[in-house]
């Protein structure tokens, strides 16, 4: 036994013996290049004429969606037909004026403004996500998402070296970056690339500005490729990746870009598959899936990447649509509230034949089969909803924040919101003249306006008519009359050239009101109704301020309110038909959707399922006009935007 006992021990001791050698030899003897070690992150380069990522040659294959212009529900869906399209890389902006609506307060963590879950819903799917954020993105967003309170300095130079903005640019990209820097690929997260700044060729020429922003990025602890987008005719910016944009003519844009950067890959930042709609244009714009399936397969013959600007557009909520001007008399012209853009990917993210031929296309490009597209959101056309609630705006108005002062004030130097102005919506300006009054002038009415004695209408002040003159015959037995000039922001220009350099886009009367030919001193109250939230719910709740229908004919600028009772299921998307009604929003449990008018092309508004709820759901109208007798609302399952009419050529 004891024999036994001491074999067992010398067995064990050279056993152990063996296994220390192994591992000593595995250590220091075999090659470092020969020990199996995991594969290290790497960034994506371009260095060469082709992108690599992880050391691989890369082709960028995107596509544009904005979260938002997208209920944060619906992020996966829209994701996940993205990449069932055959694209690996979605693309968004970041609109500043959408997180920092009043200077160093930001938030980025409330609903569509949670940009860092949109990014991480992207990784999840396996999507890689380049990220623009500006400062300024276009976009056809308000004021190219440059917050409004930047106007309230009147030496302001946007998109410069003033310092002002520069300080303001700072701080936005230090409280971004918190969110983004940790969710690059370097870290482990899916965004591989950054844009500075976007399509300032079309815009400026300060190289130094440019130059700057991609500085600014780096000091945030931006480590992945930075680029610049613009469109042929512009020169480079510095040493940044150039990238460019368009619709047509793929071997004059492909050759301009390579002029300009030969030997470096071949990027399209955005390829325009359609194009947007104004009100009053004469239908909706779009763009023929032949010409789109030809174009798109010419570019990937070309080598080059691609990224599909909108691959999903989405939607305009509340006040947030742009407006366009040009150099020259071209009026002045408010984007639509839906952004569906003829996109691959409609308004309410249902896949088009567009989407299907595109499909076709990139599985051509991508080695394994792709996986099965998702199905389309289901829609629901609700129960009718006749408003049977009505109360006046002026009287409205009294719950809302007002500023007193001798001459009338645009929005942003309005002492609200903590002393920043006014951004969104309208402005309501109420003053008492006497009722031999003559004549009211009006001057600089920046976008749209009613006018009103004694709460009856008595102009409407139409876009590009920046100057009015009302006629009165009051013939009043009392000594004063009120008047009252609602004004609209119709949206902020989001792009400017030419003797719009540095456009200083004010909102609300930018002029002066005038009493029989003569500007003078009045108690002007400026009620600022910007529908917050917080402020429909008040007014929702007070029953004090609510009157039973039948609605007065004419009565002008009213606020209706009816409810939807919904059982069941979950509620699913829907369309509201605003057929009828003249001007005005749709405000839904609290949440604004957008505005409509009657002008076109679009007659409907497109209402997601998640803003809805089991029980009761309150409507809440603003119109600004006449609706419909009884006022009801509609609801569709298909969405109407006026006739098809072909993109001009870009």
């Amino acid at each position: 036994m004891v024999k036994m006992m001491v074999n067992r021990f010398r067995m064990s001791i050279y056993v152990g013996c063996l296994i220390a050698a192994a591992l000593i030899y595995f250590k220091f003897w075999i090659r470092p290049d020969d020990r199996a070690v995991p594969p290290r992150i790497q960034s994506l380069t371009a260095d060469g004429d082709e992108f690599a990522l992880d050391g691989r040659p890369f082709r960028i294959l995107s596509g544009s969606i904005h979260y938002f212009r997208v209920v944060p529900i619906h992020w996966s869906d829209r994701l996940a037909k993205l990449k069932a399209m055959g694209l690996n890389t979605v693309q968004t902006y970041v609109a500043w004026n959408f997180h920092e609506s009043t200077p160093g307060r930001f938030d980025f963590t409330t609903g569509m403004r949670d940009v860092g879950r949109f990014v991480r819903a992207a990784h999840s799917l396996g999507l890689h996500v380049i990220v623009r954020p500006g400062p300024y993105i276009c976009a056809e967003w308000e004021h190219g998402g440059l917050p409004a309170w930047l106007l309230r300095d009147k030496t302001m130079k946007l998109r410069s070296m003033h310092p002002g903005f520069i300080a303001a640019l700072d701080r936005y990209f230090e409280a971004l970056m918190k969110i983004l820097a940790p969710l690059q690929r370097v870290n482990g997260g899916p965004i591989i690339a950054f844009q500075a700044e976007n399509e300032y060729g079309n815009y400026g020429n300060d190289v130094s500005y440019v130059e700057y922003v991609a500085a600014a990025l780096r000091r945030n602890g931006v480590t992945e490729l930075i680029f610049t987008s613009d469109n042929h005719d512009k020169k480079p910016f510095g040493s940044l990746l150039q990238t460019i944009n368009f619709q047509r003519d793929v071997s004059m844009n492909i050759a301009a870009l390579r002029r300009v950067q030969p030997n470096r890959p071949l990027m399209v930042a955005e390829y325009w598959p359609g194009w947007f709609d104004h009100w009053t244009d004469s239908g909706h714009h779009g763009l023929d899936v032949d010409e789109t399936a030809q174009t798109v397969a010419r570019i990937l013959d070309e080598g080059a990447s691609i990224n599909f600007y909108m691959f999903h557009g989405g939607t305009n909520f509340a006040f947030y649509n742009g407006a366009d001007r040009k150099s020259g008399r071209v009026p002045y012209m408010p984007v639509v509230t839906s952004y569906d853009y003829d996109a691959p990917l409609d308004e309410a993210g249902d896949p088009t034949e567009k989407y299907r031929r595109l499909r076709e296309i990139l599985q051509r490009y991508v080695a394994s089969p792709l996986p099965p597209v998702p199905p389309p959101v289901q829609k629901t056309a609700y129960a009718s909803v006749t408003l049977n609630s009505y109360a006046e705006l002026v009287r409205v108005s009294q719950y809302a924040p007002v500023t007193a002062s001798r001459r009338p004030l645009p929005m942003e130097l309005l002492s609200v919101r903590d002393g920043v102005g006014q951004a969104f919506g309208f402005a309501l300006y109420v003053a008492q003249i006497s009722s031999g009054v003559k004549t009211v002038g009006v001057r600089g009415v920046r976008d749209r306006a009613v006018v009103m004695i004694d709460g009856r209408p008595m102009k409407t002040i139409e876009l590009n008519e920046k100057d009015a003159v009302l006629e009165l015959d009051l013939k009043t037995s009392g000594e004063s009359v009120q008047l009252a000039i609602i004004v609209e922001n119709c949206g902020r220009l989001n792009v400017a050239s030419g003797w719009l350099l540095h456009w200083f886009d004010s909102k609300g009367i930018t002029g002066s009101v005038s009493i029989d030919g003569e500007e003078k001193d009045l108690t002007w109250n400026t009620f600022s109704l910007d529908f917050s939230t917080e402020y429909v719910e008040s007014i929702t709740k007070n029953q004090d301020v609510w009157r039973a229908t039948p609605v007065p004919g004419d009565i002008g600028p009213i606020l209706l309110k009816g409810e939807l009772q919904l059982a069941g299921d979950e509620p699913s998307d829907t369309f509201v038909s605003m057929e009828g009604w003249t001007k005005g929003i749709v405000i839904v449990n609290g949440f604004n959707l957008g505005r409509y008018w009657n002008v076109g092309p679009q007659k409907t508004l497109y209402l997601p399922g998640p803003l809805l709820r089991r029980g009761t759901n309150t409507f809440v109208i603003l119109e600004l006009h006449k609706s419909p007798t009884p006022p009801t609302i509609k609801f569709v399952t298909e969405p109407v935007l006026g006739k098809r009419i072909a993109v001009e050529k870009w």
